[in-house]
Protein backbone atom coordinates (compact mmCIF):
# COMPACT_ATOMS: atom_id res chain seq x y z
CA UNK A 1 0.00 0.00 0.00
CA UNK A 2 2.85 2.38 0.82
CA UNK A 3 4.39 1.78 -2.61
CA UNK A 4 1.20 2.76 -4.41
CA UNK A 5 0.93 5.93 -2.29
CA UNK A 6 4.47 6.89 -3.35
CA UNK A 7 3.56 6.18 -6.97
CA UNK A 8 0.53 8.51 -6.82
CA UNK A 9 2.58 11.24 -5.15
CA UNK A 10 5.29 10.94 -7.81
CA UNK A 11 2.64 10.98 -10.55
CA UNK A 12 1.00 14.13 -9.10
CA UNK A 13 4.39 15.80 -8.77
CA UNK A 14 5.20 15.01 -12.40
CA UNK A 15 1.87 16.45 -13.57
CA UNK A 16 2.42 19.63 -11.55
CA UNK A 17 5.94 20.07 -12.92
CA UNK A 18 4.72 19.54 -16.49
CA UNK A 19 1.97 22.13 -16.06
CA UNK A 20 4.43 24.67 -14.64
CA UNK A 21 6.86 24.09 -17.51
CA UNK A 22 4.09 24.44 -20.11
CA UNK A 23 2.91 27.71 -18.55
CA UNK A 24 6.46 29.05 -18.61
CA UNK A 25 6.91 28.10 -22.28
CA UNK A 26 3.56 29.66 -23.16
CA UNK A 27 4.56 32.91 -21.48
CA UNK A 28 7.82 32.93 -23.43
CA UNK A 29 5.73 32.79 -26.60
CA UNK A 30 3.73 35.78 -25.37
CA UNK A 31 6.93 37.73 -24.69
CA UNK A 32 8.04 37.10 -28.30
CA UNK A 33 4.86 38.51 -29.92
CA UNK A 34 5.46 41.39 -32.31
CA UNK A 35 4.25 44.81 -31.14
CA UNK A 36 0.82 45.77 -32.50
CA UNK A 37 -0.29 42.13 -32.76
CA UNK A 38 -4.03 41.99 -32.09
CA UNK A 39 -4.71 39.65 -29.16
CA UNK A 40 -7.63 38.55 -27.01
CA UNK A 41 -7.00 38.82 -23.27
CA UNK A 42 -9.33 36.80 -21.06
CA UNK A 43 -9.73 37.87 -17.43
CA UNK A 44 -13.14 38.34 -15.81
CA UNK A 45 -14.00 39.94 -19.17
CA UNK A 46 -12.65 39.36 -22.66
CA UNK A 47 -10.85 42.27 -24.33
CA UNK A 48 -9.25 42.64 -27.72
CA UNK A 49 -6.22 44.88 -27.72
CA UNK A 50 -2.93 45.45 -29.51
CA UNK A 51 0.03 43.83 -27.79
CA UNK A 52 2.88 46.17 -26.91
CA UNK A 53 5.18 44.14 -24.66
CA UNK A 54 5.33 41.57 -21.87
CA UNK A 55 7.61 41.33 -18.89
CA UNK A 56 8.01 38.33 -16.61
CA UNK A 57 4.90 39.37 -14.67
CA UNK A 58 2.86 41.82 -16.81
CA UNK A 59 1.34 42.21 -20.26
CA UNK A 60 0.94 45.67 -21.82
CA UNK A 61 -1.45 46.45 -24.65
CA UNK A 62 -3.42 49.30 -26.22
CA UNK A 63 -6.97 49.76 -27.45
CA UNK A 64 -5.73 51.24 -30.73
CA UNK A 65 -2.82 50.28 -32.94
CA UNK A 66 0.20 52.57 -32.57
CA UNK A 67 2.37 53.65 -35.49
CA UNK A 68 5.66 51.76 -35.72
CA UNK A 69 7.51 55.04 -35.23
CA UNK A 70 5.72 55.79 -31.94
CA UNK A 71 7.99 56.29 -28.95
CA UNK A 72 5.11 56.26 -26.45
CA UNK A 73 6.02 54.23 -23.39
CA UNK A 74 2.67 54.04 -21.61
CA UNK A 75 -0.01 51.51 -22.45
CA UNK A 76 -3.79 51.71 -22.18
CA UNK A 77 -4.09 48.32 -20.47
CA UNK A 78 -1.77 46.45 -18.10
CA UNK A 79 -2.55 42.89 -17.03
CA UNK A 80 -0.75 41.09 -14.21
CA UNK A 81 0.29 37.53 -14.95
CA UNK A 82 -1.44 35.05 -12.67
Amino acid sequence: MKGSRNYYFLFALTIAASAAAAQSLDWQAVERLAPNTRILVKTQKERYCYFQKATSDKLFCDFDRKPASSQELDSDLVFKRD
